[in-house]
């Protein structure tokens, strides 16, 4: 199951997210908090329980500092105060809205929505159902005393991407050695030998003979490597002839969420397009501990084309 998004003008926009599932009645904010970082609703509720918040909670629904420090705990950074507004206008996005619905024994009961902008369309994640019944911008909200009345602004920092540089190779190295780290906490397993100096001498060298191609994303305010992605050509009848292949793709944890791998993966595109390759190939890391991985290849267009990757070591 998927939600969808759609435009202000009720034309659906062709992005999609995986759904998450409320598993509580009043447990909206804790659900679009586990969409907007990426993981399922135990997940989330695990780890916010674990400082206190619960869905329940009746501080979740008109405190918006509530929400702020559930969004804090699972990842994701925002501005330190919520904006009040009156019509669509004045809404910037991303944000969370708090839809104001009423006063029930004088406490505030207010339901959270997504708002996602694009660099031209604003959109407002809803289930199917809702839209499909909503006629006018109200989103189905009664509330005589205005739209919506306030919104959790969330930080979504500028990235720029470039094929990487002489100088990012040592911060490159690190990056590597996350995402490598990463992958042997999840399956409980040591698969790789690391090594920093290694990995910078080789990735400088096969990207300077002209056999890696490696592009990365950088922090605009800090120049700081936050992510990378990097290919080769491989050949293959069955491909016939030339294709790419992505060995590695990474995002830094605090800068997952933002759309940074999904830039990633269409800057290869682009450029397997001017090499003249037919296709990409990636694979994923060991499922089903990375089963997130799958579903951020499917709904960026990647189809599962065969079995699992097998390897066997060479003895020197």
């Amino acid at each position: 199951m998927k939600l969808e998004m759609f435009e202000f003008n009720l034309k659906k926009e062709l992005i999609t997210m995986e759904a998450v599932v409320q598993e509580e009645q009043t447990g909206c904010a804790i659900a679009y908090a586990a969409a907007i970082v990426g993981i399922t609703y135990k997940e989330a509720k695990r780890v916010v329980n674990n400082i206190g918040i619960y869905a329940e909670d009746h501080q979740l629904w008109p405190d918006a500092s509530r929400v702020r420090q559930l969004l804090g705990k699972l990842g994701t950074r925002t501005h330190s105060k919520e904006t009040s507004f009156r019509n669509w206008c004045e809404l910037p996005g991303p944000a969370l809205l708090a839809t104001k619905w009423h006063l029930k024994k004088g406490v505030l009961y207010s339901h959270w929505l997504y708002l996602l902008e694009t660099r031209v369309i604003r959109t407002c994640l809803l289930p199917r159902r809702r839209w499909q019944r909503t006629k006018e911008l109200t989103l189905g909200v009664s509330n005589p005393n205005g739209l919506l009345v306030w919104k959790v602004d969330l930080v979504m920092d500028e990235i720029e991407l470039g094929p990487v540089e002489a100088s990012d190779f040592k911060a490159l190295s690190f990056l590597v050695g996350e995402l490598l780290e990463e992958i042997m906490q999840k399956t409980a397993h040591k698969s790789f030998h690391f090594n920093h100096e290694e990995t910078e001498e080789r990735a400088s060298s096969l990207v300077s003979e002209g056999k890696y191609w490696i592009y990365v994303a950088r922090d605009v305010a800090t120049k700081q490597l936050v992510g990378f992605i990097s290919l080769y050509e491989s050949y293959a009848l069955y491909a016939e002839g030339a294709y790419g292949t992505i060995p590695e793709l990474y995002v830094s944890e605090g800068w997952r969420s933002q759309s940074v791998g999904q830039q990633l993966l269409q800057q290869a595109s682009e450029f397997g397009r001017a090499k003249g390759w037919r296709r990409l190939e990636v694979t994923t890391p060991q499922l089903p501990e990375f089963e997130r991985t799958l579903k951020f290849y499917q709904a960026n267009g990647y189809e599962v084309s065969g079995g699992r990757k097998l390897k066997i070591d060479i003895p020197a």
